[in-house]
């Protein structure tokens, strides 16, 4: 049996939402979460997958030097209570590979 249904599916590495998490570090998570909430205003079947980073996105502090440290942001237990598991699965990758810049660390 085949469905009419349209769905979006969306797979960002961080999503802007208004419920107070750390689930983003800019932009493009903002842009997401426009999508993700415009969608949803429009009636859309519109799914996001992305990461959520336990101890938040990243924060920085900063020494005496000026130089920045990360650290975690831990996620508000408020933000952790509205989150409900809906499905586990598993992901298996086949052919992956590591690239990295040659400008800057070359770690």
């Amino acid at each position: 049996m085949t469905s009419d249904v349209a769905v979006i599916i969306s797979i960002t590495p961080d999503l802007a939402l208004d419920m107070g998490g750390y689930t983003y570090a800019g932009g493009l998570g903002v842009l997401e979460g426009d999508k993700f909430y415009g969608a949803a205003a429009l009636g859309l079947n519109y799914y996001v997958i992305t990461l959520l980073y336990r101890s938040g996105y990243v924060d920085y502090d900063f020494n005496e030097g000026d130089d920045p440290i990360p650290k975690p942001q831990p996620q508000p237990k408020s933000f952790l209570d509205s989150l409900r598991l809906v499905d586990t699965f598993t992901v298996k990758l086949r052919g992956v590979r590591r690239w990295r810049s040659m400008r800057g660390n070359t770690a």
